[in-house]
């Protein structure tokens, strides 16, 4: 899943005098993927490992990443 967003933090003093907090997820857009062991046909570069949920990007990959 892929999350585009912020976090918000509010507080505010209830009717008993006691500062409350919270946080919240501003969620502006959500993408789902596809279900671990499926591949889409350009997916042949990525190899997948088969103990845990990330995948393994090669070395040489450097455009098109959004962090650099």
């Amino acid at each position: 899943m892929l999350l585009t967003g912020h976090i918000q933090n509010n507080n505010y003093t209830n009717k008993k005098g006691e500062k409350v907090y919270s946080v919240q997820v501003m969620a502006e857009e959500i993408e789902f993927g596809s279900t671990k062991g499926s591949s889409a046909p350009g997916d042949k570069n990525v190899n997948r490992g088969t103990d845990d949920d990330f995948i393994n990007i090669p070395d040489d990959i450097e455009d098109g990443l959004p962090f650099n």
